[in-house]
């Protein structure tokens, strides 16, 4: 570029088309006038959509202040129904006078039970019970669930810390669910 290049006067640079675009200025014009025909009739159906609903909603806003009008017209008698009672919820009691057969807890429930009966005196919680016997706590929780699905024999409450806590019914004693072979 030389010294006197900026002098001199261009000509401003001609637009081409990209190759392959041979699309004359009417025919984009007829591609526009067919996309505007597809939108119009799409908007023509969803005016109809429109429609349908305005009326739907016109039925039921007016079912609705009829229901309002009947419920706010009409006092509502009163009903004799039965008073419900206040607990109904039965508590389960185990039937002490049965022996249960010792043969249907398995030898894990088995090793419970005998901590529950070497420890008369105390609620035992998951965590006492799992440190005795050396296994993890969720795994007593679970055969402790086992044991009451075979038989109703222990007492639960919570603590404050609010642990399960778990104690053998009184006057259970271990002759009672052991089976007398000799019978």
């Amino acid at each position: 570029m030389g010294l006197f290049d900026f002098f001199i006067r261009r000509k401003p640079a001609r637009r081409r088309r990209p190759k392959g675009c041979n699309i004359t200025g009417s025919q984009q014009i007829a591609g526009i006038k067919g996309q505007i025909d597809v939108i119009n009739s799409v908007l023509k159906e969803h005016r109809k959509d429109i429609d349908e609903n305005a009326v739907l909603l016109k039925e039921h806003s007016q079912k609705l202040t009829n229901l309002e009008d009947i419920l706010t017209n009409q006092p509502i008698p009163p009903t004799n129904l039965p008073e419900r009672p206040v607990s109904t919820i039965k508590p389960v009691q185990a039937n002490l006078n049965n022996k249960f057969d010792i043969d249907k807890f398995s030898p894990q429930e088995k090793k419970i039970l005998s901590v529950f009966f070497n420890h008369l005196d105390m609620a035992l919680s998951y965590r006492d019970i799992a440190s005795t016997l050396g296994k993890a706590s969720n795994t007593v929780k679970n055969q402790i669930h086992q044991i009451l699905l075979k038989a109703d024999i222990f007492e639960k409450s919570i603590d404050t810390g609010m642990v399960n806590r778990f104690r053998l019914k009184d006057g259970l004693k271990i002759e009672k669910y052991l089976t007398n072979r000799a019978d």
